[in-house]
């Protein structure tokens, strides 16, 4: 019995082995960590607050002194009018802000009557002080924005700081910030965007397909959605997101990564989904509401197409009828840029044929903007035939007042002189080969065609039969003023038509004048929202094309500034209204900083490459504090977003501001923050003392060189007092 007595003999279990208090120790370190995260999360929403408080007070302060119109509150403050008149207005940008304007306006009472003249003083029932606190508030929240981007970036409380505090303290960005304009809410739905990309990002890693992940990512479609409805920079972040998501989605078919089709196809369908088509879809409704609130005939009507004006509330375009018969009277309006109508006078070209000019002239109500289809043969024009005109049908046409027909000579163009000249000559009895010309019809708005030409909705060309030619026009080219009046030259082009030029030659008939026809009803001209958002974007596009440069350095205006004058801080922007100045000017530490971050940030990058090739490298992510997921992350979205959102300005033939730096300035501190950090981190160590004592000490420099500027900010009455903060001969001080 005593074996088997020893066998069971059981050891007394001391009370540290006891089950229960492994248990115990879970559930200390569980306690733990739960306190750490509270803690954690506590901080956070203390520094949320005081940086939101910081960032309101900044940007709210003084907010009203300048009680006259400032800088570009002249063209936004006006364009937000419209919303409350509900009067149609063109203008270069997408309208989701001016619409938010507007909405400001109308929110606090304003009925958008004042003209925002610059300089104009605001009287008492123009709620100008709220409406430019509404850009201001919303560009507050830029700053928490950034700390949390920080967070998410999984930078230190410190470093994170850091980015807000940059954030908070940039001049330029707080006094652009503090007026009616369009530069605070881009700024707002930027940080938004990269807010919401960043923690979309950390959730692919730990949570996808989950709620939260779907949120996030909708969320990340929406704000870049909102960034390109605001301006047409907007799409600079939607191709920085694009980039960082076709990285995202090859990176999943990498090893380690597990390919499972099924869910590799489903990460294909939601980005598309929710990065793509539901950004296209706000901007569309965007349009939408402009188009649907704008329904008064206003400003800038001529720009639009015929059937978008007539459907306006007091448009001076009357009710024709449907089709168009031989022996009408009518009047074309271009359909490319610019939109004019077809004219001619009794004025003569100097050279060439020497007939009478064939022009675009804007203004609708002129006599000499009328023309009468006729048959191909003279005398068999028969209005009471009531002969409908249709596709390849072969015409005349007669200036009603001269009586003389629409021919192309072999001569060049008066101006372009690549193309015909086109030219009203003859008359209506003789039979000539050069008057003729083929009616082309493309397409009808807002219906389908059904091959007869329709007053207002069909698009079509003419086409001299003889040559072979197409009349076109363009909104670049113009008549000499001493002879011609400087009128849009109207020639005839045997160049192939392509996507580029296809606008150029089309033409639509905007009224027509046939007693013997039926009027139409509002019905037989439904309008096209298609081709009205096609058209509005159009214009938009060729009006951005137009603002280029003085090419004489000597001219050039003062508010202008060359892209390279930006990240070297020679640039400034003096603005100012009511006996107070205000100057747009980079903080220095910032600007300078994010130029020394790109730089320094490609040549660490460089060190990291050239020591992974040498075999040396092996160990270099390995720290706890470091992170190759991350630095190669600040690659997409500090420097190619840097790039991205400044290169352009240096390509593109246009006019340049200060203000055009902004957005690349949002990348640029963050990723100033981080590799500030990262190389800290490096040095001294994730939890060095000195490391947070370096960044404190950062902090402590940029929010003495903002008070040193901060007169700038929040307005001054002269400069003269300020000449010691000149810190380079370019500031405009």
């Amino acid at each position: 019995m005593q074996p088997f007595l020893r066998k069971r003999q059981v050891r007394p279990l001391s009370y540290d082995r006891l089950p229960h208090d492994d248990h115990s120790g879970t559930l200390d370190t569980q306690m733990k960590t739960k306190r750490e995260k509270v803690a954690a999360s506590t901080a956070n929403l203390f520094v949320l607050v005081v940086l939101t408080i910081l960032s309101l007070v900044t940007r709210l302060f003084r907010i009203g002194i300048a009680k006259s119109v400032v800088w570009d509150e002249a063209h936004f403050g006006k364009f937000a009018g419209h919303y409350n008149t509900r009067t149609w207005y063109t203008d270069l940008h997408p309208p989701l802000g001016k619409a938010m304007l507007g909405g400001f306006g109308n929110f606090f009472g304003w009925d958008g009557k004042f003209g925002f003249e610059s300089g104009q003083n605001y009287p008492d029932d123009v709620p100008y002080v709220a409406m430019r606190a509404c850009c201001a508030i919303l560009a507050s929240f830029t700053v928490p924005l950034a700390y949390l981007i920080g967070i998410e970036l999984h930078l230190s409380q410190d470093a994170s700081i850091f980015l807000a505090v940059m954030a908070l303290t940039d001049i330029a960005t707080l006094v652009l910030s503090r007026f009616i304009l369009l530069d605070p809410l881009l700024l707002f739905f930027t940080s938004l965007s990269l807010f919401c990309l960043f923690k979309f990002r950390n959730l692919q890693k730990t949570a996808p397909f989950t709620s939260d992940w779907f949120i996030w990512l909708a969320a990340t479609g929406a704000s870049i959605g909102a960034c390109m409805s605001v301006k047409w920079v907007g799409l600079f972040v939607v191709i920085v997101v694009g980039v960082h998501t076709a990285n995202d989605l090859l990176g999943m078919l990498m090893p380690p990564n597990q390919f499972e089709p099924k869910s590799y196809a489903l990460h294909w369908l939601y980005r598309i989904i929710f990065l793509i088509i539901l950004p296209i879809y706000i901007y569309i409704l965007a349009f939408q509401i402009h188009f649907g609130v704008l329904t008064r005939s206003g400003p800038g009507d001529g720009k639009m197409g015929s059937l978008f004006q007539y459907h306006l509330d007091g448009t001076e375009i009357q009710t024709s009828p449907a089709e168009v018969a031989f022996g009408s009277i009518v009047q074309f309006r271009f359909h490319g840029a610019g939109g004019s109508l077809l004219h001619s006078h009794p004025h003569y070209y100097p050279n060439g044929s020497k007939e009478q000019q064939v022009t675009l002239y804007a203004f609708r109500r002129d006599e000499n903007n009328k023309f009468v289809f006729l048959d191909a043969e003279p005398g068999k024009t028969n209005v009471k035939d009531k002969k409908i005109i249709k596709n390849g049908d072969i015409v005349r046409l007669q200036h009603m007042l001269s009586e003389k027909n629409l021919r192309s000579l072999n001569f060049p163009a008066p101006t372009s002189k690549i193309f015909r000249e086109v030219s009203f000559g003859g008359s209506e009895s003789t039979a000539d080969t050069q008057d003729l010309w083929r009616v082309v019809i493309i397409d009808d708005l807002g219906r389908r065609s059904n091959g007869k030409l329709r007053t207002l909705n069909t698009r079509f060309r003419l086409q001299h039969v003889e040559s072979g030619c197409f009349l076109r026009s363009d909104h670049l080219v113009h008549l000499d003023k001493t002879w011609g009046f400087d009128q849009q030259e109207v020639a005839c082009t045997t160049f192939p038509i392509t996507f580029a030029n296809s606008r150029s030659t089309l033409w639509n008939i905007e009224e027509q004048w046939n007693d013997e026809l039926p009027h139409g009803k509002k019905s037989d001209f439904p309008w096209s929202f298609f081709g009205s958002f096609m058209d509005d974007n159009y214009d938009k596009m060729l009006g951005n094309s137009m603002l280029v440069p003085n090419s004489l350095e000597k001219n050039r205006s003062p508010i202008e500034s060359e892209p390279w004058e930006w990240p070297t801080m020679h640039a400034s922007l003096h603005i100012g209204g009511h006996g107070f100045n205000y100057l747009v000017l980079g903080h220095p530490m910032i600007w300078l900083g994010v130029t020394a971050a790109l730089i320094v940030y490609s040549v660490t990058a460089a060190v990291y490459v050239y020591r992974y090739f040498s075999g040396v490298g092996s160990n270099d992510w390995k720290d706890p504090g470091t992170s190759l997921d991350d630095f190669w992350f600040m690659f997409k979205i500090g420097i190619l977003g840097w790039i991205v959102n400044f290169i352009p300005y240096i390509v593109m033939p246009r006019v340049t501001y200060i203000h055009h730096y902004l957005p690349a300035l949002q990348f640029g501190m963050i990723l100033l923050a981080f590799i500030v950090e990262h190389l800290l981190t490096r040095a001294l160590g994730s939890g060095s003392i000195l490391k947070r004592v370096i960044l404190w000490s950062l902090i402590v420099v940029d929010l003495a060189i903002f008070w040193f500027f901060k007169d700038f900010a929040f307005g001054v009455q002269s400069f003269s007092e300020y000449q010691n903060r000149k810190w380079m001969s370019a500031w405009k001080i």
